[in-house]
């Protein structure tokens, strides 16, 4: 069977457009986590059990070097992702026995051994790892959603002028 010339541009421009649909989604997302209020996070007060470096098997099985703080009335371990894999900095914010308070985003992934949506984390009344750090790291996904937003509008201009002339 044979799909005409005007199917396939159909199909082409539907599939381009849901793509389209993902990067506003990527735009949404991102705008949304650029400011977080600790108000509407997680927040947990503890003792530390035990903090330093972890592998973390993510949903999708993937593993990845992170950073990890347990805390004694946490289940799962507490975690930030950096693509530079550089955590020293962060193993030497607290050490055991000290009591912290973490604000994260809860995470209810059962296969993820540590939840890297750790937002921040105070010591003694005082910011030890700040919220920035995580909000910066979210509002990645807006960029990548305004990029992809304009390449696929300038795909589909062209595509569109290029079909226009076939047709024309």
């Amino acid at each position: 069977m044979k799909i005409s010339t005007s199917t396939k541009h159909y199909i082409s421009l539907f599939v381009i457009i849901a793509l389209s649909g993902i990067y506003i989604a990527l735009i949404y997302k991102g705008i949304k986590n650029r400011d977080i209020d600790l108000n509407t996070v997680s927040k947990i007060t503890s003792k530390v059990e035990n903090i330093g470096e972890d592998i973390r098997y993510g949903s999708k099985g993937r593993k990845s070097k992170v950073f990890f703080i347990k805390l004694e009335n946490l289940q799962k371990k507490l975690g930030k992702y950096r693509f530079s894999k550089k955590y020293e900095d962060l193993v030497n914010l607290a050490e055991r026995g000290e009591i912290v308070t973490a604000y994260y985003v809860e995470n209810s992934n059962k296969r993820e051994n540590v939840n890297i949506a750790l937002v921040q984390l105070e010591k003694n009344n005082k910011v030890i790892l700040p919220k920035s750090e995580y909000e910066q790291q979210k509002s990645i996904l807006l960029y990548i959603g305004i990029v992809g937003l304009l390449v696929h509008s300038v795909i589909i201009y062209y595509f569109q002028k290029k079909f226009n002339k076939v047709s024309s």
